[in-house]
């Protein structure tokens, strides 16, 4: 019997380095693309986390500080995320549920709305609660997320389940101790999607919650 020793020749060698060569062409091309996609997910899931975050500062009462001098504590009734496509879909915010001023009809207890109402999109460090005791406190932002921080080409698309879901807005806004949760200007009453997107680009991804609590991405 013969003995044979295979070996590589010059022909391989050649389509071996082609396929490599193709595929890294392949993936340089796509390399910018790749990017967006994983920074879209980075956003998505941020979004989740950051709700979930929310609603955990809503069932710790974490206590916040004003900035009057006095470092009085501020009168929080729960905490929320606000979207408003109005004014940037580019970014979101955290709140604190500020109550407003005594009811006189419940005894004078400080009780909130339960949703975002701000003015001028003040920072909590920023306000000074000490004054009229029986005027009214707006609510006040904890942290604002910029989407741009991951790509400037990552942005909220649309609200699902809402009016005017292009250019509307909405809060979700959790208060203790169940949390209770209220989500502000939706249309069936129990749930809302957030869609983030690529500018353009069709790949969306959806965060939604509704008033029981469940977030999920999609």
């Amino acid at each position: 019997m013969k003995s044979l020793k295979g070996g590589i020749t010059l022909i391989e060698i050649v389509v071996v380095i082609f396929i490599i060569a193709l595929f890294s062409t392949i993936l340089i091309v796509n390399f910018p693309e790749i990017q967006r996609r994983m920074a879209l997910s980075r956003s998505t899931y941020k979004l989740a986390q950051d709700l979930r975050r929310t609603m955990d500062l809503a069932l710790s009462g974490v206590p916040l500080k004003d900035n009057g001098g006095t470092g009085t504590e501020i009168m929080v009734k729960g905490y929320g995320i606000y979207v408003n496509l109005g004014d940037s879909t580019k970014q979101y915010v955290i709140y604190a549920d500020v109550a407003g001023a005594p009811d006189p009809d419940n005894n004078y207890i400080r009780t909130s709305d339960q949703m975002y109402g701000g003015d001028g999109h003040t920072f909590c460090s920023e306000i000074d609660q000490v004054g009229d005791i029986n005027s009214g406190y707006s609510d006040c932002i904890v942290e604002t997320i910029h989407l741009t921080e991951e790509s400037l080409s990552i942005y909220i698309k649309r609200i699902n389940n809402i009016d005017y879901p292009l250019n509307g807005f909405t809060s979700i806004n959790f208060s203790p101790p169940n949390p209770v949760i209220n989500i502000t200007n939706h249309s069936n009453n129990t749930e809302i999607g957030i869609v983030l997107g690529i500018i353009g680009v069709t790949t969306e991804r959806t965060v939604s919650i509704n008033t029981s609590g469940a977030i999920n991405v999609q």
